[in-house]
């Protein structure tokens, strides 16, 4: 069993390596688990993400974590089951010897499962790519890490829910402090400590405290893309995202105003229902519970009781963690990351996701609704309507979308209801696409429209924006209104 000191000294030297291998990214560490249990203890370094060169004077003991780096994929399964674990790790290291993939970590977590992570090898990008994730301030980095990830799943046929992959440790985002994993000879309370291990001697079974000797990388190892299906689909998910951001940041959404409980939101009735039984995610479902609590007004006491009110539930938590996960979820009270659907949504799955009743959502919805105001005061003769629309009224078996569309158009093109109603129920006696979409502020894109199959191009074609936000939707809806009306 190696000594505190040799845990130490071997920490430093793969936190060395790391450093001179990417020295102008420090690398952060949290030299001891948790938060400060003494306000009054001046030693605030010990619990705080920092440089590690900066901090290293205060560690006396094997440190907690070190930061991941932003171009590795780190992968780190998080569930009970250590055959699952151990036969999916094993089938992803067996890949990557057969496909000359080199591996940065293969080490025993000191808990439940295998730590595997890949350091992707800088490459360039094409020129009119890089000016644009420049400019639109694009997470390059991430959407790396997600899409080699991705495709390594893919490619290994593994699936991430059944390992508990844990997705934080992929989606950290650059604009926050990151995501910190266990370092080399981190110790558990049971005398386990973090350690490397060879690809093709994964243990059948936990291994026992003492069992492992001490192991870290001997060099930094990289993986190079280039030339591969995974640079190919990196490519394509980096173009992907810039035409995202690029959309988003052109039609920004509204801020919307959320109340109610809780209980209200399907995700966290999920979260309640689904704690006692949880094996993995339990942290970001604590962090969900503590951001949404701050999104509806709750106070940072109010967070955390709730929080741990939740969490006491959870079979799988002795008094200490509960403690433990509680503290450290609500530190996110006040941090500035806000209350994330798509990352609470990677805790619940679809199941545990109801859009259609969900309180943010319909707040959007509601938002997204085009006011009287709005709506053209004279209206547009059906005679003037666009081909498009015409085909719908003469579809025999119209689509949903077809329907929603149709009654987007009759609302912004200033219809009244009732008179809306009438035509509509010509093709359909299902009202609900209507009520979805009377009041709808857009309508849909020309693409949505050819892939439909009712495109007809002719002189009353929507060629102008679709209304869509308080700035510009009434003046594009009158602007379309005077079209048609002059044809």
């Amino acid at each position: 069993m190696p000594t505190n000191i040799e845990k130490i000294q071997a920490q430093r030297h793969y936190l060395d390596m790391l450093q001179a291998r990417y020295n102008k990214t420090p690398v952060l560490i949290k030299i001891r688990e948790g938060g400060n249990p003494d306000p009054e203890n001046i030693e605030m370094e010990l619990y705080k993400w920092l440089p590690y060169r900066d901090v290293w004077t205060h560690v006396k003991e094997p440190i907690y974590t070190r930061g991941i780096m932003p171009n590795e994929v780190f992968i780190d399964p998080d569930t009970p089951e250590w055959w699952t674990m151990q036969a999916s790790i094993t089938r992803l290291l067996e890949y990557c010897k057969a496909n000359n993939i080199p591996f940065n970590e293969c080490a025993f977590s000191g808990g439940k499962g295998i730590h595997v992570s890949f350091l992707i090898a800088p490459f360039s990008l094409p020129e009119d790519l890089e000016s644009r994730i420049r400019s639109l301030n694009v997470d390059y980095m991430r959407t790396i890490r997600q899409a080699i990830v991705i495709q390594l799943l893919q490619d290994t046929q593994i699936n991430p829910d059944v390992i508990g992959l844990d997705w934080g440790k992929i989606n950290f985002s650059k604009d926050g402090k990151g995501s910190q994993v266990r370092c080399y000879g981190t110790t558990r309370k049971n005398g386990n400590f973090k350690t490397q291990i060879k690809p093709d001697k994964i243990p059948v079974k936990p291994p026992e405290p003492g069992s492992l000797n001490l192991k870290v990388p001997g060099r930094v190892q990289e993986w190079d893309i280039k030339g591969t299906h995974y640079h190919t689909g990196v490519m394509e998910a980096l173009k992907a995202e810039c035409d995202r951001v690029a959309n988003a940041k052109n039609h920004p959404p509204k801020n919307v105003q959320i109340h109610g409980d809780i209980q209200n939101f399907p995700c966290m009735r999920y979260i309640i229902a689904n704690i006692p039984g949880m094996e993995h995610g339990r942290y970001e479902a604590a962090k969900s519970v503590i951001l949404l609590c701050e999104r509806l007004g709750k106070s940072k006491e109010e967070a955390h009781s709730i929080t741990h009110e939740i969490l006491k539930d959870c079979k799988h938590f002795t008094p200490a963690e509960l403690e433990l996960y509680t503290n450290n979820a609500t530190t996110a009270y006040g941090s500035g990351y806000g209350f994330s659907c798509n990352k609470v949504r990677a805790v619940v799955g679809s199941g545990g996701c109801d859009k259609d009743n969900c309180p943010i959502s319909q707040a959007y919805r509601e938002a997204k609704k085009l006011t009287k105001a709005d709506m053209s005061p004279e209206p547009v003769p059906v005679e003037k309507w666009p081909g498009c629309v015409h085909n719908i009224l003469k579809a025999k078996d119209p689509t949903e979308d077809m329907l929603i569309l149709l009654s987007a158009f009759m609302g912004q093109m200033g219809t009244p209801k009732g008179s809306a109603q009438a035509i509509y129920k010509q093709v359909s006696d299902n009202m609900q696409p209507f009520d979805r979409g009377y009041q709808r502020l857009k309508t849909s894109s020309c693409d949505k429209v050819r892939e439909m199959g009712i495109c007809e191009r002719g002189p009353s074609c929507i060629n102008v924006p679709s209304p869509r936000y308080a700035a510009d939707r009434k003046a594009n809806a009158e602007r379309l209104k005077r079209k048609l009306l002059s044809l």
